[in-house]
């Protein structure tokens, strides 16, 4: 788990934790305590290097079949 927190930071994970520390400390500084889980869970989706933090939700559109001339007829 060390090796997992430590290891691989990239920017996207270092935008996740300023994010989710700053939306943290915003929703504790104006009492809307429900709001707190949101910055909570940025923020450790960066720490552990899940989610999008990690770089897994990148969006691959599927091979496109190419269509012989004999297949249009």
């Amino acid at each position: 788990m060390k090796e997992r927190i430590m290891n691989g930071w990239n920017v996207r994970r270092v935008v996740y934790l300023v994010v989710g520390l700053i939306a943290t400390a915003q929703a504790f500084y104006l009492k809307e305590y429900f709001l707190i889980l949101f910055g909570v869970y940025f923020a450790f989706m960066a720490v552990m290097n899940i989610g999008c933090a990690s770089g897994h939700c990148a969006y691959e559109p599927p091979p496109r079949k190419s269509i012989t001339k004999d297949e249009q007829q």
